[in-house]
C-alpha cells in the first residue's frame, strides 16, 4: 500500500460558552484544529487531527499546516502507511519537534492500518480491558459563587469527576472556590488545574490549605520548565501531582521520573505527537508506577477517538472520569465520535481503525482553508 495524496483542513469551531483558564493561558471562545485526510492506492483513507492552542502550545494552526505541506507531505507521499515507525522516523529526520503536525499524520496512519486489518486500533495494543470510561467535566475560572453554580450544573447532569480551573484569580480566591465546591458537593472527585498559574511557594501554601478538602489531584501548578519546582511541591504536600504542560516528549517523561516530580501523567494525544508517542509515555509511566489521566485540549472527535483507543487498553489508568467530553463543549463535532457517548460514559467503537466517520457538512460549515498535496502536484488552496 502507498500513500498517494493528503488533504489538510483548517477548521475553527466556536465554543458553546467562553472558557477561562489561568492568567498564563487566557480565555478561549473557539477552538482551532487541523484535520488531515490521507488517501492510499488501495482506496483506504485515514484521518488525523492536530489541536493547537496558542499560547498553551508552541504550534499554531498556521504552523501545523505549513509544516505538513512543506516538510512532512513530501516525505510521506509514496510511503507505506502500515510502516508507522518508519514514517515516524522519516518525519523526525525531516523536521525537529512539531509534534502536533506529526501526530495528525500518525493518527491517520493508524486509522488506515486498522481499516486494512479490519480491527479497531485498541486491538493493536492488546485489546480493550474496559467496556467504557466515565467522563469528567471541567469548569473555567469564575468568581466563587459562579464556580459553585457551574459545578452544580455538571453535578446535576451526573458528572462525578470535575476539574476546576484555577490560577486566574488571587490564590485566596481559588482556595475559597475549591472550599465552597467541596462543602457543597462532598462526594465528587475534584481536580484542581492551575495551568502554570502559580509559583512554587504559592503552590505549596495553597496545596497545604486545600489538602484536607480531599483533592483528587493537582495539575501543573507551575511553569512547564520548572521540573525541580514540581518535585519540591510533590514532596511538600499530600495531594497527587499531575504533569501536563511539562510533559511533551519521552525525554520530558524520563526527566520527570528521574526527579520524582509527578504521580500522574496527563496524556494528550495531539500535544504528545500522536498515538505512537502517547503510547510510549503511557508505557514508561506504567513501568514507573505512575498513573495516567486521559486529558484533552478543546479537541474535536478525531483526536478524542485516538485517545479513547489508548484509554481502553491502558492498564495504569486512573479510576475516575477522564476528559473524553471535549466535543460536548463545542458548537459541533466534525465527526461521529460523540455518538459513542451515552449516560456520561464513552463506549468503544466497534468498527475498524478509529471507528468514526467525518461529517462533511459540519466541516464545510466551519472550514477556514483547505489544501491538497500529492505526488504530482504541490500544495494549493
Amino acid at each position: 500500500m502507498k500513500i498517494t495524496s493528503m488533504e489538510i483542513f483548517e477548521i475553527v469551531v466556536p465554543l458553546k460558552d467562553k472558557y477561562t483558564l489561568s492568567k498564563v493561558i487566557g480565555s478561549k471562545s473557539s477552538t482551532e484544529c487541523v484535520l488531515v485526510k490521507i488517501d492510499t492506492d488501495e482506496g483506504i483513507y485515514g484521518i488525523g487531527e492536530a489541536d493547537p492552542h496558542v499560547p498553551f502550545t508552541e504550534e499554531s494552526m498556521e504552523s501545523i499546516t505549513y509544516c505538513i505541506l512543506n516538510y512532512l507531505s513530501p516525505l510521506v507521499i509514496g510511503q507505506d502507511p502500515e510502516n508507522i515507525e518508519g514514517i515516524n522516523s522519516l518525519m523526525d529526520q525531516g523536521v525537529k519537534l512539531n509534534l502536533m503536525a506529526k501526530g495528525a499524520i500518525n493518527m491517520a496512519c493508524y486509522d488506515i492500518l486498522g481499516k486494512k486489518r479490519n480491527i479497531p486500533i485498541y486491538e493493536m495494543f492488546g485489546g480493550k480491558i474496559r467496556d467504557f470510561i466515565p467522563l469528567a467535566w471541567s469548569v473555567g475560572n469564575s468568581p466563587p459563587e459562579q464556580t459553585v453554580k457551574d459545578v452544580q450544573k455538571a453535578h446535576d447532569e451526573g458528572f462525578k469527576t470535575i476539574m476546576i480551573k484555577t490560577g486566574h484569580f488571587a490564590p485566596h480566591t481559588d482556595i475559597e472556590r475549591i472550599r465552597l465546591v467541596r462543602n457543597t458537593y462532598p462526594n465528587i472527585k475534584i481536580i484542581v488545574d492551575v495551568n502554570q498559574g502559580w509559583d512554587v511557594e504559592t503552590s505549596i501554601e495553597v496545596g497545604r490549605k486545600i489538602a484536607p478538602l480531599d483533592i483528587y489531584f493537582l495539575e501543573q501548578p507551575v511553569p512547564y520548565w520548572d521540573i525541580e519546582g514540581l518535585a519540591k511541591i510533590k514532596k511538600s504536600i499530600p495531594i497527587p501531582i499531575s504533569v501536563d504542560e511539562s510533559l511533551l516528549t519521552l525525554h520530558d517523561a524520563r526527566r520527570i521520573i528521574r526527579e520524582g516530580a509527578a504521580d500522574i501523567f496527563s496524556i494528550k494525544v495531539s500535544k504528545n505527537g500522536g498515538i505512537s508517542r502517547a503510547q510510549k509515555l503511557i508505557k514508561i509511566a506504567a513501568e514507573n508506577e505512575i498513573k495516567c489521566w486521559m486529558n484533552s485540549m478543546l479537541e474535536e472527535g478525531i483526536t478524542q477517538a485516538a485517545s479513547l483507543h489508548l484509554g481502553l487498553s491502558t492498564p495504569n489508568l486512573l479510576d475516575g472520569g477522564h476528559a473524553y467530553f471535549s466535543p460536548l463543549r463545542l458548537a459541533a463535532d466534525i465527526s461521529t465520535y460523540s455518538e459513542n457517548i451515552q449516560d456520561l460514559k464513552i463506549y468503544p467503537p466497534t468498527r475498524p481503525g478509529l471507528g468514526i466517520d467525518l461529517k462533511t457538512e459540519t466541516i464545510n460549515r466551519f472550514l477556514r482553508n483547505k489544501y491538497n498535496f500529492s505526488a504530482t502536484n504541490s500544495a494549493y488552496r
